[in-house]
């Protein structure tokens, strides 16, 4: 997730959707003073090899902490002690993430920059997408990749419903200035360049990082599923397929 207060905008990341190449590739126009959340060690040594702005500005300093930030600490630190959730990055409440949603993105900055910003996000087609995310799951792992696993994976509770929809939405409603659909990227990017004022499109930037594309196969998605996944993503993501005309 990015604000930028140089250029006036807010990405909202989205999951599977090439959010993280897009992220890195924003960070080359950015300044000091924007808002830029982690990501993984491998991505951020990306952007510092590209020598690109990384994380920055996204915590909580002590002065702007809250009775319930100071419980939420002592319990990551108790947990972390006996055990629990032992691969956090850390225990210190964040006031930006990865993919925050927009309504806490929004409560965070104030409804005035919200308004004046220029606001974007990227969806994917959420039967191309749950593939997606099934070999990223499954990352370099030597197995037979079938239907039934694969079904399988999207009924289990990491595979099944992840909503984007969630994430650039607010009581259900898009709260976006523009939704740029994947399968259109590079015009949907084309006009997100222009409008904040970059000197190329983003796209072409984001060519040369790639981030985690080594993890999908090079397979038509509509391959891997049989009636019953084809139908259970048609359910999970109905908002998603009716707001842009998805199709299997």
């Amino acid at each position: 997730m990015i604000i930028s207060h140089k250029h006036k905008f807010i990405f909202i990341k989205t999951r599977k959707t090439a959010g993280t190449s897009l992220e890195v590739a924003l960070c080359k126009y950015l300044g000091k003073s924007d808002i830029i959340t982690p990501i993984s060690p491998e991505d951020e040594n990306t952007r510092r090899a590209m020598g690109f702005i990384a994380r920055q500005n996204y915590k909580k300093s002590i002065s702007e902490f809250r009775v319930n930030d100071l419980v939420y600490v002592a319990r990551r630190m108790r947990n972390r002690m006996i055990g629990k959730h032992g691969t956090s990055s850390g225990v210190w409440p964040s006031q930006f993430y990865n993919h925050m949603p927009s309504h806490l993105v929004r409560d965070q900055i104030g409804i005035a920059i919200w308004n004046r910003y220029y606001k974007f996000s990227i969806e994917r087609n959420p039967w191309d997408a749950a593939v997606s995310r099934y070999f990223w799951h499954y990352g370099n792992k030597k197995i037979s990749h079938t239907k039934d696993r694969f079904r399988n994976f999207i009924q289990s509770e990491i595979g099944s419903h992840v909503p984007n929809y969630d994430l650039y939405s607010i009581n259900g409603v898009p709260a976006m200035d523009l939704v740029v659909r994947y399968e259109a990227l590079f015009s949907g990017l084309e006009k997100v360049s222009r409008v904040i004022g970059l000197s190329e499109n983003i796209h072409e930037v984001m060519k040369e990082i790639r981030a985690k594309a080594q993890f999908r196969r090079n397979v038509d998605y509509r391959e891997m599923y049989d009636e019953d996944s084809r139908m259970l993503i048609a359910k999970h993501f109905a908002r998603e397929i009716s707001l842009f005309g998805y199709v299997f």
